[in-house]
C-alpha cells in the first residue's frame, strides 16, 4: 500500500493521546522519556521519520498541564534530544510518498472505534500511520492507547465519489516494554514482502532475518531458486529466525527448537557427507547436517553455540541420501 522506501520507518504521532495530560510535570517527562527510548529500540539504527499530521505540531503537544514537548526538550538528556532532532522533521502527510496515497489521506476520515469524545475527532495521526504502513506513537495517557494494535474505522471516497468504509488496525507504540514486540511485528511483515522475489531475498536476507547467518554459497543457491518456491523458503526462514530469537532470549533453553528439522542419518553422512559441506560466512568449509523442508526443496543448517545462532549453508534441491541416492 505504501509508496515509501522499505528502508525507512515512518512513525506518526497520535495527537489524540495528548488530550489527557499527565497529572504532574515529572510524570509527563517520564512518559516522553520512555516513548523516545521505545522509538530508538524499534528504529534499531535504521533510518526513520517522526511525522505529526494533527492540528498541532509535535513540539506543542502537552505532556502535562502547561508542559509541552518543547519544554521537555530543554531539559532532556543529550542522546534523547539528538534522536528527536534527527527524526522529528515532518509536519503534515509526507511529500516523499506517492501522490495517490497523499490524495487518499486527504480524502479519508479515521475514527477510533471506542473513543467516547463527544465530538468524535478525526484520528489523523493514526490514519496516516495506517496508510504509510508505519507505526503510531502514542502517549500512554489512557488505556485505549496502551495497546499494540489500535482499531480504526476508515472512511474514504472512491474514484466515483462513493463513500466507502471498513474497519482496520494500526500498529501502535506506547512504551519501552512493548517496543521489541513492535519491532518483531514489523520484521515479520517485512519478511513476508520477500515472497516471490528471489533477488530481494538474496540481497536483503541478513536484514530481514537478523537472527540467522548465511554461508558464502547461499547467494548462488538463492539465485537458482524457481520463483514459485521462494514463498516456501521465506516461510521456513521466518520460522527458523523466530526459533533462534526465542533461543537467544532464554538462557534456560540449551538447544533451539527447530520446527520441522532433523539431522541427517549416520549412513547418509558416511556416504554423502561431502554433499553437505559448504562455506560458512568466514569462508571455512563446514558440514551442515541438519535439514528441513521448504516444499520440495531443502534448507541445510548448523547450530552454533557460542555465540548462539543458526547458520544456513544450503538452500536448494533435495540432496542425495542413503535411502534416495
Amino acid at each position: 500500500m505504501s509508496a515509501r522506501q522499505p528502508s525507512i520507518t515512518w512513525f506518526v504521532f497520535n495527537e489524540l493521546s495528548a488530550r489527557v495530560p499527565a497529572e504532574t510535570v515529572h510524570e509527563g517527562q517520564m512518559r516522553f522519556d520512555d516513548l523516545v527510548d521505545a522509538v530508538a529500540i524499534v528504529m534499531n539504527g535504521r533510518p526513520a521519520e517522526l511525522v505529526s499530521t494533527g492540528e498541532r505540531v509535535l513540539w506543542d503537544a502537552e505532556l502535562a498541564t502547561g508542559y509541552t514537548v518543547g519544554h521537555w526538550f530543554t531539559s532532556a538528556d543529550r542522546d534523547r534530544k539528538m534522536l528527536l532532532l534527527r527524526i522529528a522533521a515532518k509536519t503534515g502527510f509526507p511529500d516523499e510518498v506517492g501522490e495517490a496515497l497523499r490524495e487518499r489521506f486527504y480524502l479519508s476520515e479515521f475514527f477510533v472505534e471506542d473513543v467516547a469524545f463527544e465530538d468524535r475527532p478525526d484520528a489523523r495521526g493514526l490514519g496516516a500511520a495506517y496508510l504509510l504502513d508505519g507505526i503510531a506513537v502514542s502517549l500512554p495517557s489512557e488505556q485505549r492507547w496502551r495497546v499494540t494494535a489500535v482499531p480504526l474505522h476508515h472512511v474514504w471516497l472512491d474514484a466515483r465519489g462513493v463513500e466507502k468504509g471498513r474497519n482496520v488496525e494500526v500498529l501502535n507504540l506506547f512504551n519501552r516494554s512493548q517496543a521489541k514486540h513492535v519491532r518483531d511485528t514489523i520484521l515479520e511483515k517485512a519478511q513476508g514482502n520477500l515472497w516471490g522475489e528471489p533477488a530481494a531475498l538474496r540481497s536483503r536476507k541478513a536484514e530481514y532475518f537478523p537472527h540467522l547467518r548465511f554461508g558464502l554459497d547461499v547467494d548462488n543457491h538463492i539465485a537458482q531458486l524457481p520463483t514459485g518456491i521462494v514463498a516456501a523458503v521465506v516461510k521456513k526462514l521466518m520460522a527458523l529466525d523466530h526459533a533462534c530469537r526465542t533461543w537467544r532470549g532464554d538462557a534456560r533453553i540449551k538447544f533451539p527448537t527447530l520446527p520441522g528439522c532433523r539431522p541427517e542419518s549416520e549412513p547418509t553422512m558416511q556416504q554423502y557427507g561431502t554433499h553437505r559441506v559448504f562455506r560458512d560466512p568466514e569462508g571455512m568449509n563446514r558440514a551442515y547436517e541438519i535439514h528441513c523442508a521448504a516444499a520440495s526443496y531443502r534448507i541445510h543448517l548448523r547450530v552454533v553455540h557460542d555465540p548462539r545462532g543458526l547458520e544456513i549453508g544450503y538452500i536448494g534441491k533435495h540432496l542425495p541420501t542413503k535411502k534416495y541416492p
